[in-house]
């Protein structure tokens, strides 16, 4: 089978053709786990016994690991019961969280609300006479009652004839209670009777004492809030902490649809697995001069080996230690040795396209507390919690670095344009000495670990 990412990109096979190699065994009566885990540690185990795709030199990816199970089999009725359990646990969390991203919306809006009471206070302080008008109709009518009130501002004005006190309450604006005194000399001079001046001086003081102590209780109670957010905010963090196992979990668990799957028949206990490694080296080791030796590493070219496993297989059901079952699986298998070089992106989309973990609710919940935007992130940040890091705004700065550059060291400018290499930190000569260098590492590894695990098995080699 070709590989759908990197048509054309195989390396040639020992005996012409591309390298592309396959075993099967059939065998009811021995286990098909030991030839995933043999070709796993020859692929890392270090030379001259293994491939050493390991530490630096290598590494080795699980890239596939799906299964599928006849309904009426044991080991379907096993695998689901254990699903189901997770399945329930999710749900559990999901309602939870649910819950605390309602809640949520609600703290962030009594933050908001505090926010613009506390303007106000802000903004009379600073002598805007509009935010102190709002702040005085709010004390009238939260704390004298209005109108109704026969002894509140207006009602003065209404029932006992001062007409004049609501007007002066509303424009004599001291700051602070100590600011009274002068005011009253002020509208003593203008011809302010006395008793108007007593009454406006006793409100003007009843305003600014609720004013400060009215702020300090709304920023006593903003710091509570904003502790009780960030608490809020932790303990949803550490729910989506414990539901990721779960939904990983219970994704690997999903059983392939096997129902146009011919291998898998309802009324049997058969399963059917599929695995898949690839292996990608990181060094090679060229001649430099006299014989001398240098290692480097593939920067543009890497030599790949994938193998495949398809296991078709019978699974008994053995019970361990504690009561614990485990099935045993015995059977065909087909492995697949593949070699082939491919660049860094190649490989990364591969992968991607391969790993496909669908975890759309935890993506509906963090969707939820994004929508928040830019208010959560701003009351978090007030309540000490750390902001997360946004993605750097400087690429229009090294544009224009780049640009200077070009201006003042033409040569090196000119030799930056042209170099297609530098991206890469490879010169065209040595482009093609690692090429040549992952073709051979492609073509002799795959190759290696077809031959070993066919001697390690005692099967018939060339």
């Amino acid at each position: 089978m070709a590989n759908p990412l990197i048509e054309g990109k195989f390396v040639s096979g020992k005996f012409g053709g591309k390298a592309h190699y396959i075993i099967k065994v059939d065998s009811i009566q021995e286990g098909v786990e030991k030839y995933y885990y043999f070709v796993l540690r020859n692929f890392e185990q270090k030379g001259p016994f293994g491939l050493g795709y390991s530490e630096d030199s290598g590494k080795v990816e699980k890239i596939k690991d799906v299964f599928g199970a006849s309904e009426a089999s044991s080991y379907w009725g096993n695998i689901e019961q254990r699903k189901g359990l997770q399945q329930q646990k999710v749900s559990e969390y999901m309602a939870t969280l649910g819950k605390m991203s309602k809640d949520l919306f609600q703290i962030i809006r009594e933050a908001r609300i505090i926010d613009e009471r506390l303007d106000y206070y802000v903004k009379g302080e600073k002598g805007e006479e509009s935010a102190e008008i709002a702040l005085k109709g709010t004390w009238i009518d939260m704390v004298e009652g209005g109108a109704k009130n026969p002894a509140s501002v207006y009602g003065l004005a209404r029932e006992v004839g001062f007409v004049i006190l609501p007007d002066l309450f509303f424009k004599v604006n001291p700051l602070t209670t100590k600011d009274i005194e002068k005011s009253m000399k002020d509208l003593e001079k203008q011809g302010i009777n006395r008793k108007i001046r007593e009454i406006l001086s006793r409100k003007l003081f009843q305003y600014l004492e609720w004013r400060e102590k009215t702020k300090k209780e709304l920023q006593v109670r903003k710091r509570f809030v904003l502790k009780y957010l960030r608490q809020h905010y932790q303990s949803m963090k550490l729910y989506i902490d414990w539901l990721k196992p779960y939904l990983r979990n219970i994704k690997r668990l999903q059983m392939q649809e096997s129902v146009s799957d011919k291998d898998i028949i309802a009324s049997f206990e058969t399963n059917k697995i599929e695995l898949e490694l690839l292996g990608v080296r990181k060094k090679y080791t060229v001649e430099t001069y006299y014989g001398h030796e240098e290692s480097r590493e593939f920067k543009k070219y890497f030599p790949c080996v994938r193998v495949k496993f398809n296991y078709v297989s019978l699974p008994q059901m053995s019970f361990y230690t504690e009561g614990q079952r485990g099935a045993i699986h015995r059977g065909y298998s087909e492995i697949t040795f593949e070699g082939f070089i491919a660049t860094k992106e190649q490989i990364g989309e591969y992968k991607q396209k391969q790993e496909q973990e669908d975890l759309e609710l935890l993506a509906s919940v963090n969707e939820a507390i994004a929508a928040l935007g830019d208010e959560l992130v701003k009351y978090l940040e007030e309540s000490g919690e750390t902001r997360i890091e946004e993605k750097p705004k400087e690429v229009k700065e090294e544009k224009r670095d780049e640009l200077l550059d070009l201006l003042k060291a033409p040569f090196k400018g000119f030799k930056y344009v042209l170099s297609k290499e530098k991206h890469e930190g490879l010169s065209r000569k040595d482009e093609r000495i690692e090429e040549d260098a992952a073709n051979s590492a492609a073509k002799s590894d795959c190759y290696s670990l077809y031959k070993v695990f066919k001697q390690g098995f005692g099967m018939f080699r060339e």
